[in-house]
């Protein structure tokens, strides 16, 4: 476990201690969520908790419904995040706004009121049970009804401690929190290694649930700006020379002024822009295909015969960038450029069909849309 900036007035450690033996995602987005509304307002303690639970959904979004990230059987925050999807249509740009200010521009009072209730009914112990650590040998020896009530009062007796004993104490009376002013100063201080802390530690979590999915750590956020431009001038020099190349879902001709390129496999998926998983497409067949997966059996053979030809012609003339578009296929292929020259379209096409399969099939299971085809 990462160690967190030491205070002689804090129980640090009981905070460590919040995310030990944890069975679902609650107790982490709790504390980012207080993280983010003490970074809006600094100087303000007292948190409405339905502002916080708002601010949970905001930030599970994108791996749960974005991304289709497992959280694991006990965890129910997927409903409430399908839920907000079928409410709104969010931007998910790089330069987007937050989706918690989308949420409180795009959605009606009520829509919003009531995704904040879904919330804390899903998290009504959280707040309790994140400070259990805190107070633990007060607690010890209670029945499990008891715990909660009895934190909310040992919280309230605490509050005023000169050794921060409570991070917050309970406002039932308006469902507010407010933090105590030793935790709130060290909160602000240590703002980013806390929030650096706690996604490590909901990263841990996550990989249990998904062995298989690539990328974990890029997917708890909204897509990063990325940078297509080497792979955009090969395709453009790649279609200046080759003007018969044609969509592989629409079958249209291409433009040089009007392609986008697609990713065979979503990028919310692999995480990449590796070479072998691009292909130029039109904007309007890029835009329907969104992040859906296509059908193999109609497209793969086409994306392997346009991916051939476009790794022969980058491995025979001179293209901007070329040994770095080159590693793409080398790592896939496990050669150097001597063994890259070797390779059959044969051999290239059953070493593409052994890597985007088992993608494709992964991203199947996890709740991608499977088996897309273009229809005008």
């Amino acid at each position: 476990m990462l160690a967190l900036p030491h205070d002689n007035l804090l129980p640090v450690d009981r905070l460590a201690s919040s995310f030990r033996h944890v069975t679902n995602s609650y107790k982490y987005y709790w504390f980012l969520a207080v993280l983010e509304t003490l970074e809006a307002k600094p100087d303000y303690p007292i948190m409405q908790v339905e502002g916080l639970a708002l601010r949970m959904l905001s930030l599970v979004w994108y791996p749960l419904d974005f991304y289709k990230l497992s959280f694991g059987k006990q965890d129910s925050f997927k409903l409430i995040a399908e839920a907000l999807s079928k409410e709104v249509h969010l931007n998910t740009s790089f330069n987007s706004p937050h989706l918690y200010q989308q949420m409180q521009r795009n959605l009606t009072s009520e829509a919003l009121n009531s995704l904040a209730k879904r919330v804390k009914t899903l998290v009504r112990y959280v707040p309790y049970r994140f400070q259990h650590s805190f107070i633990s040998e007060e607690l010890r020896g209670l029945k499990d009804q008891q715990v909660d009530r009895a934190t909310v009062e040992v919280a309230a007796k605490l509050f005023y401690s000169p050794l921060g004993k409570v991070m917050y104490r309970y406002h039932e009376e308006n469902a507010t929190i407010e933090l105590h002013p030793l935790w709130m100063s060290y909160l602000q201080r240590h703002l980013h290694i806390l929030r650096g802390f706690t996604y490590f530690e909901l990263i841990r979590f996550l990989q249990k649930h998904n062995p298989h999915v690539p990328g974990l750590s890029e997917k708890l956020f909204r897509p990063h700006n990325r940078n297509l431009s080497h792979a955009t001038t090969f395709w453009s020099l790649y279609l200046q020379h080759n003007p018969d190349y044609r969509c592989p879902y629409s079958s249209e001709e291409i433009t040089l002024s009007k392609f986008s390129l697609d990713h065979f496999v979503p990028w919310s998926y692999v995480a990449h822009d590796l070479l072998w998983n691009l292909l130029p497409v039109p904007k309007e067949v890029n835009s329907a295909k969104g992040n859906a997966l296509p059908s193999l059996s109609l497209y793969f053979p086409a994306l392997c015969a346009r991916q051939y030809n476009a790794f022969k012609f980058l491995l025979e003339n001179r293209i901007p960038k070329k040994e770095r578009l080159l590693e793409d296929y080398a790592t896939m292929y496990g050669q150097d450029l001597t063994g890259l020259l070797q390779i059959s379209q044969e051999n290239f096409n059953i070493k593409l069909g052994e890597t985007i399969r088992p993608l494709v099939q992964v991203a199947t299971n996890i709740g991608f849309k499977a088996e897309w085809t273009y229809r005008i």
